[in-house]
């Protein structure tokens, strides 16, 4: 059986714990959690809220009390699972994670058109408006390249190949919970040299396209996957302009919820909105077989819909909600035709298989047997591959976990065996935090693996996991600048 390369979306873990509390001073309060809609207090943000992740993650659970599941920020510098005296954290994880933006954070009145464009145009459009004077800003002439790490002369190596990197922020102004804009860098899995300029995502509307954008803090969003067929990657995010306040709480009338494709040729289409969909919580990420359709993860307020959700490209219809528990999904693939999911909340703390096949009308999630229905587990990015000829479809599964080091984030490396997935490693050596963001393809008889760890800063690295022998260290792929944050990685589309 041939080996499959398929990519995974994209996933500090300062615990296993899942709520996102952007919170400024006398402003929304960004929350999201993995909990089951009745397991936030009424007071912290809409139940079933998801943590809107922090990037200066090393914040644990403060001031709020939760019913909350793993916490979508593991803390780069705190040494412990558990929440502070002043939270009250019940049997299923609450991390509430506290995003701290600048008292000065305006509530941005200049929110983004709710109407939903029904436009449903082929807008496959390199034009769309974005601010030249950002392109590259604090990429290409940042300390990332001069930080990148050569691997040493005991760690294996592979043929190169170009890898895309999600990165929240321009590094003009420190990282806020309000919408930040979005760039894609092209970079060099060996080395991390920047193999052209980067992408800039759309900042305003142009056309049927609309503006995305992420929380600046909300470490949970921003997975980033390749297509089943090859051509594109995808992300999830909001359709909001810079500076919009709060957008991880924003109600979706107000705020839609967007999905941009992008093409090899850097061809970007942000024309398909959610409706109503992920309303006042996080959209995570989504996934696509050939850029016509999408099926989109995250979670939302109590009576909003989560979960997984399909839509067809450029808002033709209403979306369709595929899998509502769990309600809270952290990441979407496609590997061998089967649609997955991760998640870290009630009964779901790992992998789970999304219907049959891609489902496009309500289907059931069921873990996948081997993963925990037991609070622990942290997962967000994954990659299933075909490694054992002996062995029917996928049977190797590489999983991002962003716990502390020390409780098992890192990278995982599962195998299915006798019809159970079973953990087999933990890569981890070279980071000081678990990891969000994941990638991984075959080496001959070796696989690498890319990962965005969940340190401040964040950086992209590489395992190689070689048969037989020890998990090895890290080789440093990029370091994100100043004022920036890396969430997500996937290999480069082809045309």
């Amino acid at each position: 059986m041939t080996a499959a390369c398929i990519e995974p979306t994209n996933s500090g873990g300062g615990g296993p714990y899942d709520a996102e509390v952007d919170a400024a001073p006398d402003v929304a309060v960004d929350v999201t959690s993995d909990t089951t809609p009745a397991d936030a207090a009424p007071d912290t943000a809409p139940a079933d809220v998801t943590p809107a992740d922090v990037t200066p993650a090393d914040v644990t659970p403060a001031d709020a009390t939760a019913d909350a599941e793993p916490a979508d920020v593991t803390p780069v510098d705190v040494a412990t699972d558990t929440a502070p005296a002043d939270v009250t954290v019940d049997a299923a994880r609450a991390d509430v994670t506290v995003d701290v933006a600048p008292a000065d954070v305006a509530t941005d009145a200049a929110r983004v058109d709710a109407t939903t464009d029904a436009a449903t145009a082929d807008v496959v459009t390199a034009d769309v408006a974005t601010d030249a004077a950002r392109l590259d800003a604090a990429v290409d002439a940042s300390p990332v390249d001069a930080a990148v790490d050569a691997p040493p002369a005991d760690v294996p190596t592979g043929p190169s190949v170009e890898l895309w990197l999600l990165r929240v922020g321009d590094g003009t102004a420190a990282l806020t919970n309000s919408a930040t804009p979005l760039l894609i860098e092209r970079r060099a899995s060996n080395g991390g040299a920047m193999l052209g300029a980067s992408i800039n995502l759309p900042i305003a509307a142009s056309g049927a396209n609309r503006p995305i954008a992420l929380s600046g803090t909300a470490t949970s969003e921003g997975s980033l996957t390749r297509s089943a067929n090859g051509r594109f990657v995808t992300l999830a995010g909001y359709a909001a302009v810079p500076g919009t306040a709060t957008v991880a709480t924003s109600a979706a009338d107000v705020v839609p919820r967007v999905v941009a494709r992008v093409g090899a040729d850097g061809s970007i289409d942000t024309s398909t909105t959610l409706g109503g969909t992920f309303s006042a919580n996080n959209v995570r990420g989504a996934v696509t077989v050939d850029g016509e359709s999408f099926w989109v993860a995250g979670t939302a307020a109590s009576g909003a819909l989560g979960g997984v959700q399909y839509a067809l490209r450029g808002g033709a219809s209403a979306p369709v909600s595929i899998i509502a528990t769990p309600s809270n999904v952290r990441s979407v693939n496609i590997f061998g035709g089967q649609l997955y999911g991760a998640s870290s909340t009630t009964n779901f703390y790992g992998l789970f298989v999304a219907g049959t096949g891609t489902p496009t009308a309500t289907a059931t999630g069921t873990l996948l047997p081997g993963f925990s229905s037991a609070s622990g587990p942290s997962p967000y990015g994954f990659t299933l591959l075909d490694r054992d000829p002996a062995v029917a479809g996928v049977d190797t599964a590489y999983v991002a976990d962003d716990r502390a080091v020390a409780s098992g984030g890192g990278v995982q490396r599962w195998t299915l065996v006798a019809g159970t997935w079973t953990l087999g490693a933990t890569f981890n050596t070279g980071i000081t935090s678990g990891v969000r963001g994941l990638t991984a393809w075959a080496e001959g008889a070796n696989v690498a693996v890319a990962a965005v760890t969940a340190e401040t800063p964040s950086r992209v690295v590489i395992y190689r996991d070689v048969p037989g022998a020890t998990p090895g260290a890290a080789t440093v792929v990029s370091t994100a600048p100043t004022n920036t944050h890396y969430r997500g990685v996937a290999l480069a589309p082809t045309l």
